[in-house]
C-alpha cells in the first residue's frame, strides 16, 4: 500500500515539475515577444518602414523585457534590437554603447544575431566617423557571413557599406570596389539586381556613363526575367538619371513622365524618386511654374512616408527647392529651405541621403554669392568644395554645378582669368561626354520595336493584358534608351564588351584600370607610392611545371598581395608582372613589402628550378613621388621599373626603394 501510495506521489510531483517548466518557459518565451519580432524586422531590413509611434512602442516594451530576464539570449537580442532603435532614430553613440553591450552577452550559435550585432557597430562606427573601428567590426561581420556561408547577407553588407563610404574621401571608388566583390558572390537574384543598380549609380557619380547604362541594362534584364516589378522601374528610372547627369534635362524629363503617368509605379518611394527628378530637371530648364507644381505634389506624398524615410525625403526636397529659389532669385525663400534641410540633417545625419552635406554646402554658398561682397571669401569657399567633391571620387552631378557656380560668380566679378580656368574644366567634361551618345531616334525605336519584338512577344503572353502592358511599356521605354541607329552607338556597344576592370585570370585590377587610377592622383596632385613587382624566374617554372601550374602561382601571389595591401590598389600590370599603388607613407609601405616577402616565403610554392631559391620568389622596385603632372605617370612606372631591374641585378628576391 505504502509504495503504491509513494508511486503515485512520485508521478503527482513529476506531472507538477514538468507543468511548472513548461509555464516557465511559456513566460520567458512570452517575455521575449518584442525583443523577437524586432529581430525579425531588423533580418528582413524593415526597421526603416516603422513610425515614431511604433519605434517608440518597441524600445518600451524591449526596456520591460530587459527588466524582467536574465536570459543571456533574450539580452543579447534586446540590446541589440535598441542598438538599431537608437541608430534610426539618430542617436548614434547610444547605438553603439547599446551594440557594443549585447557582445558581452554569449550564447550558443546565434550567428544570425552576432552578424547584425557587427555589421550594427561597423554602420554606428562610420555615422560617429570612426573609420578604423568600422572596418574591424565591418571585416568581423565578413568573416562571420562567410563562415555561414551566408553569402545573401554578405552581398547586402557590401551594398550598404559602400552607400555609407561615398560620403568620405575617395569613398566612390572603395564603393566600386565593394560592389565588384558583392557581384562575384552567389546570391539571390534580388540581391543582384540591387548591386547592378547601385553600381549604375556609382558609374555615374564616377562619369562613367558608358558602364552605367551597361549595369542598368543588366538590372533591367534580370528584374523582368523574374518579375521584380519596382525593379524594373529603378532601372528605368536610372536610365533616366543617366540624362540627367549628363545635363540633358529635357531628354530625361521625357523618360520620367512616361514612368510617372505609366501603369507601372508600384511603390511610394519609387514615385517619389520620379517626381523629384522631375521637379529639379523643370527647375534646370528654368520652368519654375512645373517644377513648384511637382514640389507640392511630393511635399503632399512625402508625408505619407514613416519618420525615418520622410526625413530623409524631406531633406532632398528642401535641399532641392532651396536650390532653385536661389537660381530664381528668391532668397529668402531658398534660406528658409535650407535651414529646414539643416534642421533634419543634424538629428538624422547617418540615414540622410549620399553627399547631402556637400550639397547644403554648395546651396549655402550659393545664396552667400546672391548676398556678400567679399567675392575671395565666397570663391575660396566654392574651391574648398570642389576639393572635397574631388576627394570622394564625384565626377559629376554636384561637380559640374560647383565648376558652373566658380564660373557665373568669377565673371560676375571681372575675374577672368579664374573664369578661363573652369571654362576650361568644363570644356573637358563636355569633350569627355561628347563621346558617350546616348540619344536615340524615338521613332526608329518604336518601329523597330513593334516589326522585330511585339509581333513575337504578343504571340507568346498568356498573361493579363494589365501584365502584358508593364512589360510592353517597359521594353518601349528600354529600347528607347538603348537602340540607336547610328554607327557611333555601333562603336561603342563593341567598346562596352571590352571594358573590363579586373584581370580575368586573377581576379584583382588590370592595367587599364592602374591608369585611370594613375590619372585620378594627377588630377588631384597626389603624392603616392608605386611598386612594380616580377615573380623571380617565372619563365623557368611555366616550362617546368606547365601553364596551368603557373597560372595558379599568378593566382596564389595575387591573392597575397591583395591580403597585404588591402587599403591599396593593387593590379596586374602584365604577365608575371604587378603593380600597386598607395598613398601611405614610405615607412608603412616597406613594412608591407617585408610582409610580402615573409608571407610568400612562408607559402612555400616549390620552385626547384629557381637559380636563387627552393620556392617562388619576387623582385620588387618601389618609387615615390608627388603626380603633378601627366607625364609624371611614365617617370614614376619607369623609375619603379629601373629599380625593380636593380633587384635582379642585385640577386633578386629583394626590394630596392
Amino acid at each position: 500500500m505504502k509504495r503504491r501510495f509513494l508511486k503515485k506521489g512520485v508521478v503527482f510531483f513529476t506531472f507538477i515539475f514538468i507543468i511548472t517548466i513548461l509555464i516557465f518557459s511559456t513566460e520567458n518565451k512570452n517575455k521575449s515577444l518584442y525583443t523577437d519580432k524586432f529581430i525579425n524586422i531588423i533580418e528582413n531590413n524593415e526597421e526603416y518602414n516603422l513610425d515614431d509611434s511604433n519605434i517608440k512602442f518597441y524600445k518600451n516594451k524591449i526596456n520591460n523585457e530587459i527588466k524582467n530576464t536574465i536570459d543571456n539570449s533574450i539580452l543579447k537580442k534586446a540590446y541589440c534590437s535598441l542598438g538599431y532603435i537608437e541608430f534610426i532614430s539618430g542617436n548614434y553613440e547610444k547605438s553603439n554603447d547599446y551594440l557594443l553591450k549585447s557582445l558581452n552577452y554569449k550564447i550558443m550559435r546565434k550567428h544570425k544575431v552576432q552578424l547584425m550585432i557587427y555589421s550594427g557597430i561597423s554602420r554606428s562606427y562610420i555615422a560617429l566617423k570612426n573609420l578604423d573601428e568600422s572596418y574591424n567590426y565591418f571585416k568581423k561581420a565578413e568573416s562571420l557571413a562567410k563562415y555561414m556561408g551566408n553569402y545573401n547577407d554578405l552581398s547586402s553588407m557590401y551594398r550598404s557599406r559602400a552607400k555609407t563610404l561615398i560620403n568620405f574621401n575617395d569613398g566612390v571608388g572603395e564603393a566600386i570596389s565593394l560592389l565588384e566583390k558583392a557581384l562575384k558572390l552567389e546570391q539571390n537574384e534580388i540581391n543582384k539586381v540591387e548591386n547592378y543598380l547601385f553600381i549604375s549609380k556609382l558609374y555615374m557619380i564616377s562619369d562613367m556613363f558608358d558602364l552605367a547604362v551597361t549595369y542598368s541594362n543588366k538590372a533591367i534584364e534580370m528584374a523582368m526575367e523574374n518579375n521584380f516589378s519596382r525593379l524594373v522601374t529603378e532601372g528605368l528610372i536610372s536610365l533616366g538619371t543617366n540624362y540627367y547627369s549628363q545635363d540633358k534635362y529635357s531628354r530625361a524629363i521625357t523618360i520620367y513622365e512616361k514612368i510617372l503617368y505609366g501603369d507601372y509605379i508600384k511603390t511610394l518611394e519609387n514615385k517619389l524618386l520620379v517626381i523629384g527628378y522631375l521637379m529639379d530637371s523643370y527647375s534646370k530648364i528654368e520652368d519654375y511654374n512645373k517644377a513648384d507644381k511637382y514640389m507640392k505634389e511630393y511635399l503632399k506624398e512625402a508625408k505619407t512616408l514613416p519618420i525615418i524615410k520622410k526625413n530623409k525625403e524631406l531633406n532632398w526636397l528642401y535641399i532641392t527647392v532651396a536650390e532653385y529659389k536661389v537660381r530664381q532669385g528668391d532668397i529668402e525663400e531658398s534660406t528658409k529651405y535650407l535651414k529646414e534641410a539643416k534642421n533634419i540633417y543634424e538629428r538624422n545625419e547617418a540615414t540622410m541621403f549620399s553627399n547631402t552635406d556637400i550639397w547644403m554646402e554648395k546651396v549655402e554658398l550659393d545664396i552667400a554669392s546672391k548676398q556678400s561682397l567679399d567675392y575671395i571669401k565666397v570663391l575660396n569657399g566654392y574651391k574648398q568644395l570642389l576639393n572635397k567633391i574631388e576627394d570622394r571620387g564625384i565626377k559629376s552631378g554636384i561637380k559640374d554645378a560647383t565648376i558652373e557656380s566658380i564660373i557665373n560668380i568669377s565673371e560676375k566679378n571681372n575675374d577672368y582669368h579664374t573664369t578661363l580656368i573652369y571654362t576650361n574644366k568644363k570644356l573637358d567634361q563636355i569633350q569627355r561626354e561628347s563621346n558617350i551618345n546616348l540619344d536615340t531616334s524615338a521613332d526608329y525605336s518604336i518601329n523597330k520595336f513593334e516589326n522585330d519584338i511585339i509581333s513575337k512577344k504578343v504571340k507568346n503572353m498568356k498573361v493579363r493584358v494589365k501584365i502584358s502592358s508593364l512589360i510592353i511599356i517597359s521594353i518601349v521605354i528600354i529600347i528607347l534608351i538603348i537602340y540607336n541607329k547610328n554607327k557611333r552607338i555601333k562603336k561603342l556597344n563593341k567598346e562596352l564588351k571590352l571594358i573590363s576592370m579586373t584581370d580575368p585570370l586573377t581576379g584583382i585590377f588590370n592595367k587599364r584600370f592602374l591608369y585611370n587610377q594613375m590619372e585620378y592622383n594627377y588630377k588631384r596632385r597626389k603624392e603616392i607610392n608605386f611598386l612594380m613587382i616580377d615573380i623571380d624566374y617565372f619563365k623557368l617554372y611555366n616550362d617546368n611545371y606547365g601553364h596551368l601550374n603557373g597560372d595558379n602561382v599568378l593566382k596564389e601571389v595575387a591573392q597575397i598581395l591583395r591580403t597585404v595591401f588591402k587599403d591599396d590598389i593593387v593590379s596586374r600590370y602584365g604577365g608575371e608582372e604587378f603593380s600597386i599603388i598607395s598613398t601611405s607613407s614610405r615607412e608603412k609601405i616597406i613594412e608591407k613589402t617585408k610582409e610580402l616577402m615573409t608571407k610568400l616565403h612562408n607559402k612555400n610554392i616549390i620552385h626547384e628550378y629557381s637559380l636563387i631559391s627552393d620556392r617562388i620568389t619576387l623582385s620588387i622596385g618601389i618609387e615615390n613621388m608627388k603626380i603633378c603632372e601627366e607625364n609624371d605617370i611614365d617617370k614614376i612606372i619607369k623609375a619603379a621599373d629601373e629599380k625593380l631591374y636593380n633587384s635582379k641585378e642585385h640577386g633578386r628576391n629583394r626590394y630596392t626603394i
